[in-house]
């Protein structure tokens, strides 16, 4: 019988370390164009609740003289009614951005190309991810309604799911067997790997912000590469990157 695969934590920290400088310029290029989608829609949301605000304000203004415009009333309305549509569009393309940075992670690891275009191409893996990600998060939020230890022993056992999904393009059922088959043997080690990584990511954001910019693709990769040897695609004594 085949051995349960295990992993290092420490191979994996060292690959993080060293795959983050190896594609730094990169990764800060993809964090610099986040970033900056994200101060638009933020723009875009103030403009709207500015135009609203300031519409609104105008209109009672006329109000109070007896005079209302009905048009600018309709006008209103519209724009608070288009927020729904936008809102619900801004959660698809988060899902969409979450996606193209998994495959990013993953192909860093696989020494594989990765292109900025990757965080907005793959829409095909869309509803897979969406329906895996709400079915986990059923599982957990009931887990945590019962004495709160169900709720992380389903996070740790699952915790490879979307991963899976988005590296071999799997369904929602699939993705969720293979992150049970990846984590059986490895549950405490996983737990205690996933609380080092987290206070890893966390640490960068005390050094003025900055730090982040190194120990949250660190954790992020060495968090891959951990799913790598899990899934037997990087052996545990040759787990380095040059």
């Amino acid at each position: 019988m085949e051995n349960q695969p295990t992993f290092k934590l420490g191979a994996a920290l060292s690959a993080g370390w060293k795959l983050t400088w190896k594609n730094f310029g990169f990764i800060l290029l993809m964090m610099l164009v986040i970033m900056g989608i994200c101060f638009g829609i933020w723009l875009l949301f103030v403009a709207i609740f500015g135009g609203v605000a300031f519409l609104t304000s105008i209109n009672q203004s006329g109000a109070g003289l007896g005079t209302v415009d009905t048009e600018m009333s309709g006008f209103i309305f519209f724009l608070m009614w288009l927020m729904v549509p936008l809102y619900l569009a801004i959660l698809a393309f988060s899902q969409v951005v979450s996606i193209g940075m998994q495959k990013i992670y993953l192909n860093m690891v696989a020494e594989k190309e990765r292109k900025i275009k990757d965080l907005f191409i793959h829409w095909n893996y869309f509803l897979q991810y969406l329906g895996a990600g709400l079915l986990l998060g059923v599982i957990i939020y009931v887990g945590f309604f019962f004495f709160i230890f169900p709720g992380i022993y389903f996070m740790v056992k699952y915790q490879f799911a979307l991963t899976a999904l988005v590296d071999k393009n799997l369904d929602v059922k699939a993705s969720l067997d293979k992150a049970a088959v990846l984590s059986k043997g490895n549950w405490w080690k996983l737990f205690a790997s996933n609380i080092l990584l987290f206070l890893i990511a966390f640490f960068g954001f005390f050094v003025f912000g900055i730090g982040a910019l190194v120990t949250v693709p660190l954790a992020a990769l060495a968090y891959v590469h951990i799913y790598r040897q899990l899934a037997g695609e990087i052996k545990v004594n040759q787990a380095k990157v040059n």
